[in-house]
């Protein structure tokens, strides 16, 4: 069995790789992620002042697709760009959605207080709804980072469900302002947010009585625990996903933004620099940090879940990557129950000198004692089946060869892994099996199926 060292990369993930090895170590740095989590595949970004736009923007800073303009029309009316990337519809949904001087909210012939066309009114009984369009494809949002305008001691509930699994619970999530501040929870078991920035029923105040609400932990909130007495900063993740966010005001009013009154952090947990502007020269500005920001990943992933990616087209030589989770390795443990859901993101390709690779990203301070069996099938030439190779680093130097997993590990021939960590190194990964497959055209075909415990960011 192979062991190595738990390691903690700047993108804030492990990266164990996997290489199917066909020519020597390549250059240093040629596999270097961007410094973002690596288990976030892209950013969805509202703005709204100078830019009016939804953009998708991928984990790699460059703009996917064609940015959705939005657009105020008379009587505030909403001018969307299509639904492509985010749709938004209101409550009532007459006269529906209105966008004024950056702010969307919900339109009103009249209005007990407020900004009549633009604010989400609890006095109206109103709501305000987004959901992910399709040009988002199978992506969804791991968490949500909002900017809110705030009035009148505004309280908002929101409901994150997931419609592509109708039978997933909502999730609920709300933000407490002013005097509003310490109430009971509108829905049990909702998440609270507090803001302490000024809200009131008069003019504007530029960012003043604007809001930062983070939503469903985004990756750079994080908790302070104690981890064998000693205070460790953890993520927040909930192990929640959506497609769908409804905004509702049961107290105040308030306006959703991406900006236009300047930009608005929250103090407790600054947008990172990596959401700034982009350096490259050669790539247009891609900041994000003026946006409400949707963090987007494929899915989560619970004990005994397997996912896919194929890519099946004869130039990225990867037949089939499939990732299968286990419960979590603990002490005297099952290797079936005890573990809590976590996003991910898969990749599969070829690297800088054309090798083909499998990617499996997820947090690194989630569920650190996850275990997963891992299968890919390679597509090759020559006569001898390629050996398999871990990459610690993602950049070659940390390579080498994964050995056949323990005797121990076996009951009856079939593969159970180890039943708890006692004895058991801290992380490790083996080999399981190496098989011959189907023959895809004029390629061979190789399937090898892993076992990995800890944190993972895999590659073949």
């Amino acid at each position: 069995m192979t062991q190595f060292s738990r390691r903690v990369a700047t993108t804030g993930v492990v990266a164990l790789a996997l290489a199917l090895m066909t020519g020597s170590a390549g250059s240093a740095g040629a596999l270097d992620g961007p410094p973002q989590p690596s288990y976030v595949k892209s950013w969805l970004a509202l703005d709204t002042g100078t830019s009016n736009a939804v953009r998708l923007v991928t984990a790699h800073k460059r703009l996917s697709g064609t940015p959705q303009l939005l657009s105020a029309g008379k009587g505030c009316s909403f001018g969307h760009g299509g639904n492509g990337l985010l749709a938004m519809s209101a409550s009532p949904d007459r006269p529906g959605v209105g966008f004024a001087n950056g702010s969307i909210g919900v339109r009103e012939k009249s209005t007990s207080s407020g900004t009549s066309c633009s604010a989400v009114d609890w006095a109206a009984r109103e709501s305000l709804t987004l959901k992910l369009g399709t040009e988002v494809g199978s992506l969804v949002a791991m968490s949500a980072s909002l900017d809110i305008d705030l009035k009148q001691n505004a309280r908002i509930l929101a409901t994150a469900t997931l419609s592509s699994d109708p039978n997933t619970p909502p999730a609920y999530f709300e933000l407490q302002s002013g005097t509003n501040i310490g109430q009971e929870p509108l829905m049990g078991g909702a998440t609270i947010f507090t803001c302490n920035n000024p809200s009131d029923s008069g003019p504007d105040s530029g960012a003043n009585n604007n809001c930062r609400w983070q939503i469903s932990g985004p990756s750079w909130t994080k908790k302070t625990v104690l981890v064998n007495d000693v205070p460790t900063e953890v993520s927040s993740e909930d192990g929640v996903v959506f497609d769908t966010l409804t905004l509702e005001a049961r107290a105040g009013a308030f306006s959703l933004m991406g900006g236009a009154d300047g930009p608005v952090d929250d103090p407790d947990y600054p947008l990172p620099a990596y959401l700034g502007a982009d350096d490259d020269p050669v790539t247009p500005d891609v900041s994000l940090s003026s946006a409400s920001i949707f963090e987007l990943v494929e899915g989560v992933l619970d004990c005994a879940e397997g996912k896919n990616k194929a890519i099946l087209h004869p130039l990225g030589r990867v037949a089939k990557s499939t990732w299968t989770r286990l419960g979590n390795l603990t002490p005297g443990g099952s290797v079936t129950t005890g573990c809590a859901p976590y996003p991910y993101s898969a990749t599969t390709g070829l690297d800088d000198e054309d090798r083909p690779y499998a990617q499996f990203n997820k947090p690194l301070d989630v569920e650190p004692n996850a275990q997963a069996t891992w299968e890919t099938t390679f597509l090759y030439s020559g006569n001898a089946i390629p050996p398999v190779y871990m990459d610690l680093d993602g950049d070659h130097r940390g390579e080498f060869q994964l050995e056949p997993c323990q005797a121990s590990w076996y009951t009856n021939g079939a593969f159970v892994g180890p039943l708890s960590s006692v004895g058991v190194p801290n992380p490790s990964a083996c080999l399981i099996s190496v098989t011959k497959g189907k023959n895809v055209g004029s390629s061979k075909a190789a399937i090898y199926r892993v076992y990995v415990y800890g944190d993972a960011r895999l590659r073949v």
